[in-house]
């Protein structure tokens, strides 16, 4: 829902909202891919919409956890804020959403160990970007490599069961 601004929906529609949600930290990415307007949580998409409107070319004040008169404050503590230059990619909002600093995501492309699976995806699952063993080693034993299972079927190398059927 929204408008030609901006997209909103109730913390309730999201599938991993519990009773004492606002007690607990979260990392929200919110971010505009020319129309497209998302919002993650914890690494995980919320909500996405269509916007058409632009986000101005020349704004000189972002005001976080208030209204610019101090009203509607926010009840809680934000501890880092980052602004990108373009918008994320699922990997790498998930890194970040794990902790990882933002100066130290790699590039999209980068494959340090050669192996096949590019340095971010490597550290998204969980492997380790500078051992090329690994993009070829069967961490799960379902038959197929981490490089099979992460680049071409976008599932998790350390879970033999990743679409939860018993086999």
């Amino acid at each position: 829902t929204g408008g030609v601004q901006r997209i909103n929906a109730a913390i309730g529609t999201f599938p991993d909202n519990y009773t004492d949600f606002f007690l607990d930290w979260h990392y929200f990415v919110f971010q505009k891919d020319g129309a497209t307007k998302q919002i993650w949580i914890d690494g995980k998409l919320f909500l996405q919409g269509q916007g058409t409107a632009p986000w101005p070319g020349d704004f000189f004040q972002a005001i976080l956890g208030s209204d610019n008169l101090g009203g509607n404050s926010m009840l809680g503590l934000m501890d880092d804020f980052t602004v990108f230059e373009n918008a994320l990619s699922e990997a790498e909002i998930r890194l970040l959403a794990s902790g990882f600093p933002p100066d130290q995501v790699p590039p999209p492309d980068l494959d340090t160990d050669e192996g096949g699976i590019p340095d971010l995806l490597e550290l998204t699952v969980g492997l380790d970007p500078n051992d090329p063993a690994d993009d070829t080693a069967d961490t799960d034993g379902d038959g197929l490599t981490n490089l099979q299972e992460v680049v071409d079927h976008e599932t998790d190398p350390f879970l033999a069961d990743t679409d939860g059927d018993g086999a």
